[in-house]
Parts: structure tokens; C-alpha cells; sequence
């Protein structure tokens, strides 16, 4: 009897345990789940927003744009969908009219499609691809606008969305579920939140038509994505973060002048940084980029204390090689960064790092394992329930602890790679301020940082970068931002080229660099094979495999499954298109002197603008038989100097309005070129072509 009443009592523990989980688990899961289309506020937003007075902040410079439907399918007579031309953040808009005023339209907002519907990312458990299901209250007032009914919403920095928009979501599918007419296509349109780009001009159009798709696709990304006002990643998150903006800054330059979204990016981050190593340092790079493209002194000098601490110089081993591991809340507090720790990156997703060189970091296997079914066994229930937000998440966490317990090298190439280019910019800007002790020391640093570069991490046998000074692996990340950054020795550039174009491995923010290494290094025939690839890891693949309009967050789904659609450090061919396909960029601060270096020996035919504060450069080439025309016009305070190639020509001769010159080896320099529209006519003169 006692045996039994002793089970008893165990199994009714063991009944109250179990219980108490599950409660526990569904209260957890239950906060992690979205209501359908709710952007959720991010942490720092969200401190932010409980921070703010009781005036609203609202965002200034913003636009909206209305753009028409391009299809309409009815499927039954009161559902039908709506097609527009490209995804856009903002709301559909319906127009009173006599068939429709006074009727409530419900409605779904996506995407994506799925045959005759919008794509329920809900049901298949990937919100990160937007969906939105709401209604729209049709006004009784024929001829006035109504939006459909979306959460409120305020972003980054705590601002509240303009133009009475109390949220967002990124769509291009409309699905009427009741309320749908013949003509509806006339009524509802799409209204897209935009920064308001005052110039706007910066253009490229080839006859080469995957690379003008592409251009288009990164130019819409860039443009699309700035309904936040600053420069923010994408849907999944909508939050700033360094090494983002710093390709957007890249792409928004080539689009138009203005700073201002680079700025209030910068603005923020450097009071709000993000946990990456490598992105701290990144804010070096946009304040360079800022200083050479607007020559403004004083707003570098606002933040030049805070740009010095993030050049991580703080961190430095007896080898003037930084480690995270170095930090201390004193470096935090001075970097701008409100958490408990910095981390290095090297690349994301944790999947593209080439199997970077790791240190086990498991210990105790019995903590380890412990941990382990915990998170099985959490992702198991909310599994079961159904909560396919939270399993997103839960997914997600367990594959991350799982490959986070191996940590990487405490003392990495890839970092150490980002720091010595860091050094070197920050010396440039400490010079353009005139704090000469300063200047001198970054630059005497970053060679002592390339002396133990050089000692420690290339691999004499093999010429090539490797991961760890320990290591004997040389991923594609150690091999590309080292060649980019000019840290691989001339005798082994060569051997660091055929390694990194035989891998083509790394995520597409690694392709900013992977495409400016090889351009900087004579490879850009190579580099337009990638720019116009095909496949599921290129950007023809993200249009016509993923069916985005906007640049992805990774290359596909199986890299990352919770990936967003509209990721704009995706955007690497536009801002590569513009600076080196084309080859405009500034050589002294504010554009007052630019370089004119066209690598584009695959295209014969474009016309291009590229945007600066002192007014539109214009460059086009014009390829004929047995010559090449470019033609070179601008106006306002500036200068220029060229540098222009005949391919597979050793014998040139240059025709401009001047005069006659001749050129061996195929390559024309000009210098001085002022103001004004000026022509340059290249013939080959090898034998009788």
C-alpha cells in the first residue's frame, strides 16, 4: 500500500512539473508571437519610445509615392488579386467610389504570392517574408482616400511614422478577400514611404541587359528600404546596424548626394552601436566615406573622440593585433556601446564563414547537453501547440547555440584585417583636422599592425591569409578582406586571387568586398561574371529564383531561413557599378578633384550620372568599330583625372579636342580635365585594326 500510494504521489509531481512547464512555455511563446503583419518593436526602440516626452516625435523628409496596379485576377466575383510592379514599404490605398464607398474590403498584404493568394507566411512558418492580414474601411465620400487598417508602428530612434501612417508593412501582392469589382484596379494603389532624395539622378543604363536588371534591382532596394528615415537592415528586424549602413551609404551616393540618412545612421549608431566587433569599426568607414564625398569638416569633427575609440586601438595585444577579449566597460562606455560585450562576426550568417578556424568552447558537456535538450524540448512544444512564431524563433536559437559553442579565434585575421584599415583611415581624417600627433600615430600603428599581419597570419607555403596565427585554415573571409585591404603581399596576390575565385563561397555582404578586391586588384572581367551570374547564390537569383524585388538578406533560404526579402547590404553591384564599372570617385574631400577609371571592358555601350554636392558628372562610352568614344561633362568646382583602356590594344592613339596622342600598352592617362562636355576618342593602331 505504501508502494503505491509513494507512485502515486511521484506520478502526481511528475503530472504538476510537466504541467508547469507547459504553462511556462506557452506564457514565454505567447510573447513571442506576432499578431498578423505587427512589426514588433525592438529592444532599443522600445526603451526609447518609454523615454520620450509627450510631443511625438515624427520623422521630416520623407515622401509618399503612389504607384498603380500592374495586374488585377479575379478569381471569384468578390475576390481577385492585385499585382503592383515592386515591393515598397507602405499601405494600399482605396479611392470612394460609386462601387465601393461605405463597404469595409478585407484584404491581405504580402510579398510573395502563391497561385491566386497572397503567400500566408504565417501558416508556413516563415514571417520574416511579410504578410498582413486587415481590412480597409472605405470612406463615404467619393473621391477620398482610405488606408487599410495596419499596427501602429514608430522605428528606430523612437520616431513616429509621418503622414498620419500608423504602420508599414513591405508589400507588392494584394489579395481582396470579400469586396472585389470589375475596375478595382482603378481605385486601390500602392503608397510607398520614402525618404524624399532632393536629387535623385544617379542613373546607369547599358546594353547589357542582366546587368541593367541588376542595377535596377539594388537602385529600388536602396530607395525602398529608406521608409525609416536612417538606414535600417530590413523587415525581420528593422534596425540599424554599421556594416549595413556603410553599404548603404556606399549605394545611397551613388544615387543621389545628400547625407542626411547617412548621418542620422551614424548619428545614432555611434550612441547605440551593435555588438559586432567588426561593425564598430565600421563607423570609421562611413565617417571617411561622409569626409571624401561632402568634404564637411565640422560634422567630422563632432564625432572625431567618439571615431578614434571605435578604431578598437584599445584592444591591442604586445602585437598591436586587437582581441575582443581585451575589452573592458571602460572601452564600451567610450565606443558607444550599451550592452555586455562585443563579439566578432567575421561573417553572417554563422553558415557562409568557410569554416572559419574555431576554438571548442563546450567545457562542461554535462552544462552543454543539459542546455541542449532544454532548447529541444522548448522548440518541441511550441511546435506541438501550434506557435510557429516562437518555433521560428526557438529554431533559430537552438541551431545558434549549437554553433556558437564553438567560438572563434580570440585573436582573428578577419578582425585584425578591418583594424589596420580602420588605422589608416582614422590617420587620413586626423590629418584633414589637423591633429597631426594623432595622424601620426594611427599611421604608425597600422604599420606595426601589418608588420605582425604579415608574421603571424600569411601562410608562406601556400601564399596564402590564414585564420588564426595556430591555424593552418585560410577561409574565403581571412583571403578577401585581407587582399582588400592591402595586407597580402605582392608575391602572393596572385595565389589569393585563384583562391578566392575557386571558393565563391560567403554571404552577400562579403561581396562588397569580394568585388572590390577583385577590382582593386585587375580582375574585373571576373567581377562582372559575378555581378551578371545566374544561380541561387547570385542576384539574378534573387528576382528570378526568390522572386524578390529587393536585394535578400542572404542568398537563399537554405543559408538562411529566416531570412528577410528586402535587405539592403544585399546592394554591393549598385555602389560597384557606379565606383568602379564606370570608375567615378572622389580623390580629394567634397569631390573637388575625381578619378575617372572605367574597368568595363565586357560593356560596350552605357550612359551614366553619378551625383555630388557640386553637381552631376555625366559619362558615357560609345564602342564602334576600331574605336571607343567617351564623352565626360560637368559643371562647378571640380577636376578631374582619367584613366581610360582599349582592350587586348598595345598601340593608342587618343583623340580629344585638343589634340593627337599616342599611348603604349593600351592604357590613356589625362590629367586636369576642367569643367565643361569633353570627348575622348580611342583607336587601336596595332597593324591594320
Amino acid at each position: 500500500m505504501f508502494t503505491f500510494f509513494r507512485k502515486r504521489k511521484l506520478s502526481l509531481l511528475l503530472a504538476i512539473l510537466i504541467v508547469s512547464l507547459l504553462v511556462l512555455f506557452f506564457v514565454e511563446a505567447k510573447r513571442a508571437v506576432k499578431k498578423n503583419g505587427e512589426l514588433v518593436l525592438d529592444p532599443i526602440s522600445r526603451a526609447e519610445l518609454e523615454s520620450l516626452p509627450q510631443q511625438e516625435k515624427v520623422l521630416k523628409g520623407m515622401v509618399l509615392k503612389k504607384h498603380s496596379a500592374t495586374k488585377v485576377e479575379h478569381i471569384t466575383p468578390k475576390k481577385c488579386l492585385i499585382t503592383f510592379d515592386k515591393t515598397w514599404f507602405g499601405n494600399v490605398g482605396v479611392i470612394a467610389t460609386r462601387n465601393n464607398h461605405g463597404q469595409r474590403l478585407d484584404v491581405v498584404l504580402g510579398e510573395q504570392r502563391d497561385g491566386e493568394h497572397v503567400y500566408d507566411s504565417l501558416k508556413q512558418k516563415k514571417e520574416n517574408i511579410a504578410y498582413a492580414k486587415t481590412t480597409v474601411e472605405v470612406s463615404d465620400n467619393i473621391g477620398d482616400a482610405s488606408y487599410a487598417n495596419l499596427p501602429r508602428r514608430r522605428i528606430p530612434g523612437g520616431y513616429e511614422l509621418p503622414f498620419d501612417l500608423k504602420g508599414v508593412v513591405p508589400f507588392r501582392y494584394v489579395e481582396v478577400l470579400d469586396g472585389c469589382y470589375e475596375g478595382i484596379e482603378n481605385d486601390v494603389y500602392q503608397v510607398a514611404l520614402t525618404y524624399d532624395f532632393p536629387g535623385d539622378t544617379g542613373y546607369f543604363k547599358s546594353g547589357e541587359y542582366d546587368l541593367n536588371r541588376v542595377y535596377d534591382l539594388t537602385r529600388h532596394t536602396i530607395l525602398a528600404t529608406s521608409f525609416a528615415g536612417m538606414y535600417v537592415d530590413g523587415y525581420r528586424e528593422i534596425l540599424p546596424y554599421e556594416a549595413d549602413a556603410y553599404i548603404n551609404q556606399l549605394g545611397g551616393y551613388a544615387i543621389d548626394s545628400d547625407p542626411t540618412l547617412t548621418r542620422r545612421t551614424q548619428d545614432h549608431l555611434l550612441n547605440k552601436g551593435t555588438w559586432p566587433t567588426e561593425w564598430i569599426m565600421h563607423s570609421v568607414f562611413i565617417a571617411y566615406t561622409d569626409y571624401l564625398y561632402t568634404g564637411d569638416l565640422e560634422y567630422l569633427s563632432r564625432h572625431y573622440q567618439r571615431l578614434k575609440a571605435r578604431t578598437l586601438v584599445d584592444l591591442a595585444n604586445s602585437d598591436y593585433l586587437i582581441s575582443s577579449s581585451n575589452q573592458t566597460p571602460e572601452l564600451l562606455e567610450s565606443i558607444g556601446y550599451q550592452g555586455q560585450k562585443i563579439t566578432d562576426i567575421v561573417d553572417w550568417p554563422i553558415s557562409e564563414r568557410d569554416n572559419f578556424a574555431t576554438i571548442d568552447d563546450r567545457g562542461n558537456l554535462a552544462a552543454y547537453y543539459s542546455k541542449l535538450v532544454f532548447k529541444k524540448l522548448r522548440l518541441a512544444i511550441v511546435e506541438l501547440f501550434p506557435l510557429p512564431n516562437a518555433a521560428v524563433n526557438y529554431r533559430l536559437d537552438l541551431e545558434g547555440y549549437v554553433d556558437n559553442s564553438r567560438s572563434l579565434p580570440e585573436v582573428n585575421s578577419v578582425v585584425n584585417a578591418f583594424h589596420f584599415s580602420a588605422l589608416k583611415k582614422m590617420s587620413y581624417l586626423a590629418n584633414a583636422l589637423g591633429y597631426d600627433d594623432d595622424a601620426k600615430f594611427f599611421s604608425n600603428r597600422a604599420e606595426l599592425v601589418k608588420k605582425s599581419y604579415h608574421r603571424l597570419f600569411i601562410d608562406h607555403k601556400t601564399g596564402l591569409v590564414k585564420d588564426a596565427p595556430w591555424s593552418e585554415h585560410s577561409s574565403q573571409q581571412s583571403n578577401v578582406f585581407a587582399l582588400r585591404f592591402g595586407l597580402v603581399p605582392e608575391k602572393y596576390v596572385a595565389a589569393v586571387l585563384d583562391s578566392i575565385l575557386s571558393d565563391r563561397s560567403g554571404s552577400v555582404y562579403l561581396y562588397q568586398y569580394f568585388l572590390e578586391a577583385l577590382y582593386e586588384n585587375g580582375k574585373q572581367n571576373e567581377a562582372y561574371e559575378i555581378i551578371t551570374s545566374s544561380g541561387n547564390r547570385s542576384w539574378l537569383g534573387m528576382m528570378d529564383i526568390l522572386k524578390s524585388t529587393m536585394t535578400t538578406e542572404s542568398w537563399n533560404f537554405k543559408v538562411k531561413p529566416d531570412m528577410d526579402l528586402n535587405h539592403a547590404w544585399g546592394t554591393a553591384p549598385l555602389n560597384i557599378i557606379s565606383r568602379y564599372l564606370v570608375g567615378i570617385r572622389p580623390i580629394e574631400p567634397g569631390f573637388k578633384k575625381f578619378s575617372v577609371f572605367p574597368r568595363d571592358d565586357k560593356v560596350d555601350n552605357y550612359e551614366s550620372i553619378v551625383p555630388t554636392l557640386n553637381g552631376d558628372i555625366l559619362f558615357n562610352k560609345i564602342k564602334l568599330k576600331g574605336s571607343i568614344n567617351y564623352h565626360l561633362e560637368f559643371d562647378g568646382d571640380m577636376s578631374a583625372k582619367m584613366a581610360v583602356n582599349y582592350p587586348d590594344c598595345n598601340n593608342v592613339m587618343l583623340s580629344d579636342e585638343n589634340n593627337v596622342s599616342y599611348y603604349k600598352g593600351g592604357r590613356v592617362y589625362i590629367n586636369n580635365i576642367g569643367p565643361g562636355k569633353h570627348v575622348f576618342k580611342l583607336s587601336c593602331r596595332d597593324g591594320d585594326r
